[in-house]
């Protein structure tokens, strides 16, 4: 395929979001190589650095602090993404991180950190989304080539599956765990002069902070579940209908309707986006090389010029 300096810049960008999306990767159990950790975080490093197409934009886009229209000193908007981007640095891959640890060579994940980390990365991977599309929208159009948008749009569609199936998993645990605090609440409080605690006036399962800590989170996972779908530019009917029926089923955890057979119910909660993540995962990593090795040759026939 034909390549610029216009699809060389965004292509920065989106090889920021893949690793990122690769960060998912820790949310699903299994050996995880080393090596491919330490991989990742040498990449993102080197492609968020000052010397970085990830910081030049940011750098067009403002570093420091404005006023906004309190008069109050706020990240500017290219300082704002710098700093998002590195908060999502240091909780996944700095020596400080307290989700992700190399211990005798082995890569040791810390399951409370979950719900933060999947903040981090949605929140980022959404600004990178928004900043790819942001410069295909604003380059002539003889410019882009049309096989590179298309990598753009399935990249976006596989990674938005792959954070909706992550967020339906921690649901399901999330509940699960939340239905076991409550249980142990009530038989802490149960007596034989209180057979049933729940008929107290003034009851609150959320007064236990392990019960509070779980119902808190499973708030936050609802939260991402909508932020992630209504951001969603995708127009083909099976991602809809998937969207759909999360949410739909969604509403199961607040009892609309009640679950009857939890182990079916989070079989099938979970493996909604499965299909689609299938599907896609054929198409985004050839695409991706292809273009990769493009702008590759690209770049090294510019080196040669300028050398010559």
């Amino acid at each position: 395929m034909t390549v610029n300096n216009y699809i060389r810049y965004p292509f920065g960008i989106l090889e920021v979001a893949t690793i990122i999306r690769y960060t998912l990767d820790y949310f699903i159990d299994g050996a995880h190589p080393v090596d491919s950790y330490y991989s990742r975080k040498e990449m993102l490093l080197q492609l968020t650095g000052p010397k970085s197409l990830f910081f030049d934009f940011c750098k067009q886009n403002g570093l420091g602090f404005v006023k906004n229209e309190k008069g109050e000193e706020v990240p500017a908007s290219g300082q704002k993404a710098v700093n998002n981007m590195n908060a999502l640095i240091d909780f996944c891959y700095s020596d400080n991180s307290h989700w992700l640890r190399v211990i005798d060579n082995k890569i040791i994940i810390d399951t409370s950190y979950y719900v933060r980390a999947l903040e981090l990365i949605i929140g980022v991977r959404e600004t990178l989304n928004d900043i790819i599309n942001n410069i295909i929208k604003n380059t002539p159009v003889h410019e882009m080539n049309s096989e590179f948008i298309q990598l753009i749009k399935d990249e976006e569609r596989s990674s938005r599956a792959i954070e909706l199936r992550v967020v339906s998993t921690q649901l399901n645990t999330t509940f699960f765990a939340f239905q076991n605090a409550v249980k142990d609440y009530i038989k802490r409080l149960t007596t034989p002069k209180c057979p049933d605690p729940t008929k107290i006036p003034g009851f609150k399962m959320t007064n236990d902070p392990k019960v509070a800590l779980y119902n808190s989170e499973m708030g936050r996972l609802f939260g991402y579940m909508n932020f992630l779908i209504s951001h969603s530019q995708e127009t083909d009917q099976e991602f809809i209908s998937a969207c759909e029926e999360m949410k739909r089923k969604s509403q199961s955890f607040i009892g609309k309707p009640p679950i009857t057979n939890i182990s079916e119910f989070m079989k099938d909660f979970a493996g909604i986006f499965i299909p689609i993540i299938n599907e896609s995962n054929k198409i985004v990593a050839p695409a991706f090389n292809n273009i990769f090795n493009a702008i590759r040759d690209y770049e090294k026939a510019a080196r040669y010029s300028e050398k010559n």
